[in-house]
């Protein structure tokens, strides 16, 4: 593709290099927003959508990141994995997350812990790679209803953690490090699916992240 900046293949709205040819999607929705008033909404959303499919997607997919995901399939999967949680949990299989996040609540306190900030530093260890905000949404649910709805996760089991922020801060990357893996037909290490995982996490939130029907 040819990329030389010029007036026919800059974003009009924020003024990144676009190839002369579009991707359909992106055509479609440049010609809906023009000749008419816009929203800074409906112009930050084209700018997301046109970086995501033309830079996101091609990058994820040549990494073998999955463009269709069953999450119908997902509470079934975790399920498996039951035994290895609760082996988390009982600190009979270590942990990389849990170590991390129980040297940090024990380092600031659990209110400093708990601040915006400090949540905001260590967001990426809350998303499921490349499974996104839907992934995020049924690995938690799944969670809630092996361990919390059961009564099998207690304050004294995951402290300095409190059972809820256990859940997101260590079984939710160490279930979806475990989906990665199978996704590879368990040819990887965990080690290798926390790569794939920090490093899908982009093409997750853009591509697995529509609301999710109860």
């Amino acid at each position: 593709l040819d990329l030389v900046p010029n007036s026919h293949n800059l974003c009009p709205y924020c003024d990144n290099i676009l190839p002369d040819t579009l991707p359909e999607k992106i055509k479609d929705q440049l010609q809906n927003l023009q000749n008419k008033p816009i929203t800074e909404e409906e112009r930050w959303s084209f700018c997301i959508m046109h970086h995501g499919e033309l830079n996101i997607v091609p990058h994820g997919l040549s990494k073998g990141y999955p463009e269709y995901i069953d999450f119908n399939v997902l509470p079934s999967r975790i399920i498996k994995f039951e035994k290895d949680l609760i082996e988390i949990i009982n600190g009979n299989i270590s942990s990389y997350y849990w170590d991390i996040a129980s040297s940090i609540y024990k380092e600031v306190g659990y209110n400093k812990a708990k601040a915006p900030m400090m949540l905001m530093n260590r967001f990426e260890v809350f998303q499921p790679g490349y499974y996104g905000f839907n992934g995020l949404y049924t690995i938690v649910n799944t969670l809630i209803d092996l361990f919390v709805n059961s009564n099998n996760l207690t304050k004294d089991q995951t402290y300095p953690l409190d059972p809820m922020d256990f859940i997101y801060e260590v079984l939710v990357p160490e279930v979806t490090l475990r989906l990665i893996q199978e996704d590879r037909n368990n040819s990887i290490t965990l080690e290798d699916a926390k790569e794939i995982l920090n490093d899908s996490i982009e093409f997750g939130v853009y591509m697995h992240s529509n609301e999710i029907d109860d």
